[in-house]
């Protein structure tokens, strides 16, 4: 039998496969490894795929170059889990479109426990640096895992609040997790390894591209019960993840700021929206 994480990437690698057409066949046949052992006949009166891609899944393999690829795409020292394995989190698992499969070092088991996200401006004013700091503090004390992206700012404040408090905190990376962005947070992630985790669905390798980020949002409010806005322009990347949690049923809250402040537009404005402030 394959071993099910190289199963997910090959299946996940095959073109015209797509996030949708990966979660169908699974949710069908229960495991990536299974859908290889299927026939033609059977993938396609399953009603997941057409004829053409059926035969490209069942087409013969060399499993053992495909390995060497896929042990090539994990950056060192860390470790994978895909969607169809005991252990993914549940809380991602359930979304519309997760990932197939998540590089990750530390412990991923904690997003099982309480989760909160907490996304805002690269560039806060002390305001904000206050209220992350004694918002985070208390909730990091009393288990809340602490979710955020190692960016400067109210990223970096929420992850150093969280530690400082004796807590779990977790980084997602917009590009593979042997690339650490911002360099400057280098010291910041070893110490979130420690007792938190840091994880990314990208391949060792991928660079901070400026696209990778809002695709990287959707797993920041996917591991989290709820998103806390602390400051944020109206064109800022914490309201794209706000939304993706409001698509994913998930709470937003939102700091109220000064109505004469750019990083108040964000949060006053999801606070009009219904957000809890």
């Amino acid at each position: 039998m394959i071993e099910e994480p190289l199963a997910a990437w090959a299946l996940s690698e095959i073109d015209g496969i797509g996030a949708v057409g990966f979660l169908s066949l699974v949710e069908k046949f229960g495991s990536a490894a299974n859908i290889f052992e299927r026939s033609v006949d059977d993938l396609v009166s399953s009603e997941t795929v057409n004829p053409n891609l059926a035969k490209k899944i069942v087409a013969p393999k060399d499993w053992d170059e495909l390995s060497q690829k896929f042990r090539k795409t994990i950056p060192d020292g860390a470790s994978i889990i895909s969607l169809t394995e005991k252990g993914f989190p549940s809380k991602l698992r359930n979304i519309t479109n997760p990932p197939a499969y998540l590089y990750y070092k530390g412990d991923i088991t904690i997003f099982e426990q309480p989760t909160l996200a907490v996304v805002g401006s690269r560039r806060p004013t002390d305001y904000g640096l206050r209220l992350t700091s004694r918002i985070v503090s208390d909730l990091a004390a009393a288990g809340v895992v602490i979710i955020s992206g190692l960016a400067y700012g109210i990223d970096g404040a929420a992850h150093q609040a969280t530690l400082e408090a004796g807590g779990r905190t977790a980084a997602v990376f917009g590009c593979g997790l042997d690339t650490i962005y911002p360099l400057g947070h280098r010291a910041l992630a070893q110490r979130i390894i420690q007792s938190g985790c840091l994880i990314s669905e990208f391949p060792k390798g991928t660079k901070p591209e400026r696209f990778n980020f809002p695709v990287r949002n959707r797993i920041v409010a996917g591991l989290s019960d709820g998103v806390l806005v602390v400051e944020a322009s109206q064109r800022s990347g914490a309201l794209v993840t706000a939304g993706l949690a409001l698509d994913q049923n998930r709470d937003v809250l939102a700091i109220p700021g000064s109505v004469d402040s750019e990083l108040s537009l964000g949060p006053n404005g999801l606070i009009k929206q219904g957000a809890i402030a």
